[in-house]
């Protein structure tokens, strides 16, 4: 069966009759065209709920990441290994370090603004570079999918404090590196600062673009549990 196809059978549409009433919970599954430094791009989906973050690489059958918002806790699942890496609990509390971004904006037309009467929030482009080198890029709308966009701060800033102990990566230059720690080491949140962000890249090589979201689905609790037979390990990096 197809990687989607499996995450098909436990999404509820809402209209098959179950035999039994599973526990249901209600958010939003966000897709997303990603791409880290020195790596391809690849296809993430994330289902997103108010007490959790699942995310879903397309080929990485059996395997997915699941971020427990309550507890701030990942859990990386291999079901073919049968072995769950368990992250740290409540690291993701970090400040934001300062740093002076210099900024320009314009509007987009991925989500154009009414005509004539200019009203809402249409998406914005950004441009943000450090010591007058280009370094981010969004386009962000603001108040679209408040709480994906909430989820997902909220895991980039747990990425960012498992990251504090990370060395440089060899593989990026100097300009690329002083990039990649300000966007997601030293300042996080800095790309959800104007909204949802529908697109993002920088110059260390991050890319992600928003494909496609649907809100009000509902998923069967069994989606976001964590296997109690397999083995438990301590999880030393974040993916």
């Amino acid at each position: 069966m197809q990687f989607w196809g499996v995450l098909a059978l436990l999404v509820l549409a809402g209209c098959a009759i179950q035999p039994s009433k599973p526990k249901v919970l209600q958010g939003e599954v966000l897709t997303f065209l990603e791409k880290q430094p020195g790596e391809s791009q690849q296809v993430v989906r994330y289902l997103v709920t108010s007490e959790y973050l699942r995310m879903d690489v397309s080929g990485e059958t059996g395997v997915y990441r699941l971020f427990d918002r309550q507890r701030q806790q990942l859990y990386v699942v291999n079901g073919n290994k049968q072995e769950v890496l368990v992250g740290p609990a409540g690291i993701a509390a970090l400040a934001d370090i300062e740093l002076p971004w210099q900024q320009t904006q314009e509007d987009s037309q991925a989500i154009p603004r009414d005509n004539q009467t200019q009203e809402g929030s249409g998406a914005v482009y950004y441009r943000l570079d450090l010591a007058g080198k280009a370094c981010l890029e969004l386009v962000a709308v603001d108040g679209l999918l408040p709480e994906g966009q909430l989820a997902l701060q909220e895991y980039r800033a747990y990425q960012a404090d498992m990251r504090q102990s990370r060395g440089p990566s060899s593989s990026l230059t100097s300009a690329q590196q002083a990039c990649y720690q300000a966007v997601f080491v030293q300042q996080p949140q800095q790309a959800f600062a104007f909204g949802f962000p529908l697109r993002e890249w920088s110059v260390s090589g991050h890319q992600r673009f928003l494909q496609d979201a649907k809100t009000d689905i509902k998923f069967e609790k069994q989606l976001f549990d964590v296997p109690k037979k397999y083995s438990y390990k301590k999880l030393l990096s974040v993916p």
